[in-house]
């Protein structure tokens, strides 16, 4: 009989059972790539259309005049073009202008992102060079809405100064100050810091099953409510208007040594897919680049959008009326009370799988499944509304898919100076 060989030993350990159990672990990680891939299937409905005067965009995006980014402004035109959009608004860092140019046929509004001593503010129209760099203190938050606010001699300057939004106020680099009642906005979602809160063991090894072969897939499994975000607006809006934005804060850049190039994930592509701003402008984009960015920031500001993540279902289409008497209003608007006051909604084509809450001053007050959602208003409020769809795969509960800015209802014959 053929003589046979011992399994190798190193060190005094048989290695014949360890190649086994490896071979194991790899044939057992196929399957479950597998698996997960068959378990998943986005988006969960077909593409919808948007409503006249909606523009459909990105928020928080980092060109190469970013020092921790490094894609050119035509690159991101042309991959935001391949994704459909009609705007990117571009917030590099510290980059002292605003602007505008089209990139593709897609509108490029080009804002900053300031850092000051209690965290990361938006500006957005405030033109060239409006605060003094030389000045110690002019990377003091209060310093830097102040001179936001003055707008600078040259550059795009919106008429009334430049716009101030929070950028991601909670996590990490949460906003540090006690109280900022001054902005104009906020961010409730940054992509940022969804990837680093609220997922556990199970979330996090389902994303990674996914990532290698339905990377959209493991961006749905840590896509979570942004409760923080959300409970901090509410505190907002119980003193004054402010409007809200979901940002994909994205670089197409994972440092490995700080301020170099590192990793180009997630990219542009993948990040314009995960989440957008749907944006009711209420007309088509003019041409002019300076114009239509003044009439975007416009409409942020005024709370006339919402976002929706466009991982799970297209968001395009949402209408949202609130009627009392006479009196109509849309998102961001006000509705005086008239007597018995509702809010109609006609949702994207997802909308027969979706679940809709309405909040009332931070609480919610209803709950409805279907595509068109019908709330009777319970008096005076700041009412906004959350929208949910199943979540893919095999993981139970739901996902949020859509976050309004709010409408407020005031009692009849409320001065305009007593409004939001």
């Amino acid at each position: 009989m053929p003589e046979t060989s011992p399994p190798r030993e190193i060190s005094g350990v048989r290695t014949g059972p360890i190649r086994s159990a490896l071979l194991g672990l790899v044939v057992a990680a196929s399957f479950w790539l597998g698996w997960v891939a068959l378990t998943v299937r986005l988006p969960l409905s077909p593409p919808g259309s948007p409503a006249e005067g909606e523009w459909v965009g990105a928020t928080h995006v980092h060109s190469d005049a970013s020092d921790d980014a490094s894609t050119p402004l035509p690159e991101i035109g042309r991959i935001a073009a391949g994704a459909g959009l009609d705007f990117v608004l571009i917030t590099d860092h510290n980059s002292g202008g605003s602007g505008a140019v089209v990139e593709s046929g897609v509108l490029m509004a080009l804002a900053e992102e300031a850092s000051t001593d209690a965290g990361h503010l938006l500006v957005m129209g405030a033109g060239d060079d409006w605060r003094d760099r030389d000045d110690p203190s002019s990377g003091e938050w209060a310093n830097i809405v102040a001179a936001a606010r003055r707008g600078g001699a040259t550059g795009l300057v919106r008429p009334g100064g430049g716009l101030v939004f929070l950028a991601h106020p909670e996590g990490p680099n949460e906003w540090r100050a006690p109280e900022l009642r001054q902005v104009d906005g906020m961010e409730v979602w940054n992509a940022d810091l969804d990837w680093r809160a609220g997922d556990g063991v199970v979330d996090w090894a389902y994303a990674l099953a996914s990532l290698i072969s339905y990377p959209i897939g493991a961006m749905a499994h840590l896509l979570d409510r942004p409760d923080g975000g959300l409970a901090r607006l509410d505190d907002l809006l119980s003193e004054r208007s402010v409007a809200a934005t979901c940002a994909l804060d994205v670089h197409q850049n994972i440092e490995i040594v700080e301020h170099r190039r590192g990793i180009p994930f997630p990219t542009f592509g993948q990040m314009f897919s995960m989440a957008r701003q749907h944006v009711q402008v209420g007309r088509p984009r003019s041409g002019d680049p300076e114009e239509d960015a003044l009439a975007l920031w416009e409409a942020l500001a005024a709370g006339r959008s919402y976002c929706a993540f466009h991982v799970l279902a297209d968001g395009s289409g949402l209408v949202a009326t609130a009627v009392s008497g006479e009196a109509r209003a849309s998102l961001g608007g006000i509705l005086p009370l008239g007597g018995e006051a509702w809010l109609e909604l006609t949702l994207p084509p997802a909308g027969p799988l979706a679940r809709t809450t309405l909040f009332r001053d931070g609480q919610a007050v209803a709950s409805t499944d279907g595509a068109q959602p019908f709330f009777r208003l319970g008096g005076p409020g700041v009412y906004r509304i959350e929208v949910s769809l199943p979540a893919p795969g095999l993981r139970s509960g739901r996902k949020p898919w859509i976050l309004t800015n709010p409408i407020y209802v005031v009692p009849a014959g409320v001065p305009e100076e007593g409004r939001p």
